[in-house]
């Protein structure tokens, strides 16, 4: 449903099952020792983000708090968006203020959906989501997932999956972000979901990342949080 933000919340370490998305307002979960330096995170995204055919505690948001609760102490984050949610809904979704990273994961259904987004609107949307993250929070990582599609494929409307990864690229790089290219992730068939295998009952599809390919993500999306910025940027 559109025009709300949703959030799911977990507990690191306890094997939680993922809830379905649900209506709310933002949240916010806390996990890891008490520490004097808190890193505050905010995912924003779609089904992939949601953990959609992954198994309890095995999307890639999980691997990513429970990687910075091992090297931050504690961690405060937020997880916002909905299934086939794209980049233009996110001006409804709020955001976390004083943010040390923001992780979108937002492109996929802009690229593959039904209707896909014209690049010319998805650049330009793009483009002020970005904005929107750097001026909320100004010293934030700002880490930017592309399609998580086949890369040399067309899709729909005749516009190629890469050119909306150049696209996130440029958005992200605009905001002294970091591009996270899911394309070799998505390319390899041990990163998807079984029809023969359900996880809590959910249908599943050959589409959506598995187990294996959450946890791809997440490694991809640390090594993003954890480069050097640039000198002078975030």
């Amino acid at each position: 449903m559109l025009g709300i933000t949703l959030l799911m919340m977990a507990s690191i370490g306890s094997a939680p099952q993922v809830p379905a998305l649900a209506a709310g307002g933002l949240r916010t979960t806390t996990v890891g020792p008490a520490s004097p330096r808190v890193f505050r995170v905010e995912f924003i995204g779609a089904s992939i983000t949601a953990g959609y055919t992954a198994g309890p505690s095995h999307s890639y948001v999980y691997g990513v708090v429970a990687a910075l609760v091992r090297s931050h102490g504690q961690v405060v984050w937020e997880r916002a968006g909905w299934a086939g949610a794209r980049v233009g809904d996110a001006a409804y979704m709020a955001i976390m203020p004083r943010a040390d990273a923001y992780v979108v994961q937002l492109a996929t259904n802009d690229v593959v959906g039904i209707g896909p987004t014209p690049l010319p609107t998805f650049l330009n949307q793009y483009a002020r989501l970005a904005g929107r993250l750097r001026s909320t929070s100004p010293a934030a990582r700002i880490i930017c997932l592309g399609a998580w599609a086949n890369a040399s494929a067309r899709n729909a409307i005749g516009v190629p999956v890469s050119a909306y990864n150049t696209a996130v690229q440029r958005g992200c790089a605009g905001v002294d972000g970091q591009f996270v290219d899911l394309a070799l992730t998505y390319a390899n068939p041990a990163n998807h979901a079984s029809k023969a295998r359900g996880t809590r009952g959910q249908a599943t599809d050959t589409f959506h990342p598995n187990d294996r390919g959450h946890a791809a993500i997440a490694a991809a999306v640390i090594i993003a949080i954890d480069r050097p910025s640039r000198p002078g940027g975030p």
